[in-house]
C-alpha cells in the first residue's frame, strides 16, 4: 500500500514539473513586459473580427447614388439658404415674364368657368380701414378685415384716383410683389388672349384702393392692349413719363375706365 501511495506522488510530480517547463517562460515573459511599459489588452474579440473581415475584403465601397448625394447636399445645406435659393429663382422667373410678355403661361382648365366678374359688384370704399366685409372673389360667405389703407393712394371721384407714382415705380420693378396682389387667369376669344381676369383681390390691399375689384377684367393700359400682368407693367414701363394712366377694365359685362394721376 505504502509503495503505491509513492508511485501516485512520483507520477503527480512529474507531471506538475513538466507544466512548469511551459509556464515559468510564458510567465517571466509576461512580467517582463509589463515592466517595460509595453503591455496592450488585447481588443475585443467582436473589433478582432471587424478589423479581419475588413483585411479580408477585395471588394471596396460602393459610391453612393446620385439621389443619395442630393439628400446628403440638401441635408448639408441650412433651411434659410434653401429658402433664399428658392425666392430668388422665383423672382427670376418673375422678371423672366415680364422682359418676355410673349411667354404663354398655364390657361385655365376649359372644365373650369370663368368666375363672374365684379365680386360684390359695387365701387366699395378705396380707402380700407378696418371695415368688415365680404372678399372681392365673389366669396361672399367669408369675412376679413380689410387692410390698413395705403396713404399713397387718394381717390378723387368715381374711378378717379391721386397715386405717387414711386409706388408705381415700386411694383413695376418688383413683378413678385405685383403678382401677389391678385392672382390672375387669361381671357380668351377664338383662342387668342384679349386681357386677363384678376381674382382674389383682398379688401384693402393696393390693388383694391387702386378701384380693382375681384373677377375685373383688364382689357387695356393707355389703350395699349394688355395680355397679361406682366405685359401691363410693361406697357406702364413704356409709359412712365405720363402724368396719367387709364386702365380699361370689364366690371358685369360692363367696361370702365379707371383713371390715376401719378405725382411725385
Amino acid at each position: 500500500m505504502l509503495n503505491r501511495l509513492k508511485a501516485i506522488f512520483y507520477a503527480f510530480l512529474s507531471i506538475l514539473i513538466s507544466i512548469s517547463a511551459y509556464l515559468v517562460p510564458m510567465l517571466v515573459a509576461f512580467l517582463s513586459t509589463m515592466v517595460d511599459g509595453d503591455f496592450e489588452v488585447d481588443a475585443p474579440p467582436e473589433e478582432r473580427a471587424v478589423e479581419y473581415m475588413a483585411s479580408m475584403s477585395l471588394t471596396p465601397f460602393p459610391d453612393p447614388s446620385e439621389r443619395v448625394r442630393e439628400v446628403t447636399e440638401s441635408l448639408e445645406k441650412p433651411p434659410k439658404a434653401l429658402e433664399t435659393e428658392a425666392k430668388k429663382k422665383a423672382v427670376e422667373e418673375a422678371e423672366l415674364a415680364v422682359v418676355n410678355p410673349k411667354a404663354k403661361p398655364q390657361p385655365v382648365p376649359k372644365d373650369q368657368p370663368e368666375p363672374a366678374g365684379g365680386g360684390d359688384g359695387g365701387e366699395g370704399t378705396p380707402s380700407g380701414g378696418k371695415v368688415v366685409g365680404p372678399t372681392q372673389d365673389g366669396e361672399g360667405s367669408k369675412k376679413q378685415d380689410c387692410l390698413p389703407e395705403n396713404p399713397d393712394i387718394k381717390p378723387l371721384g368715381a374711378n378717379k384716383y391721386q397715386v405717387k407714382r414711386a409706388l408705381i415705380d415700386d411694383y413695376s420693378n418688383s413683378p413678385l410683389k405685383a403678382q401677389r396682389l391678385a392672382d390672375t387667369h387669361w381671357l380668351k376669344k377664338d383662342g387668342e388672349n384679349f386681357g386677363f381676369r384678376v381674382l382674389r383681390v383682398r379688401c384693402g390691399n393696393d390693388l383694391y384702393q387702386l378701384g380693382f375689384r375681384g373677377g375685373d377684367a383688364v382689357l387695356s393700359v393707355n389703350e395699349e392692349p394688355v395680355t397679361s400682368l406682366g405685359q401691363a407693367v410693361e406697357a406702364y414701363r413704356k409709359l412712365r413719363n405720363k402724368k396719367r394712366l387709364r386702365v380699361k377694365i370689364r366690371r358685369n359685362k360692363k367696361e370702365m375706365v379707371l383713371e390715376y394721376t401719378l405725382v411725385e
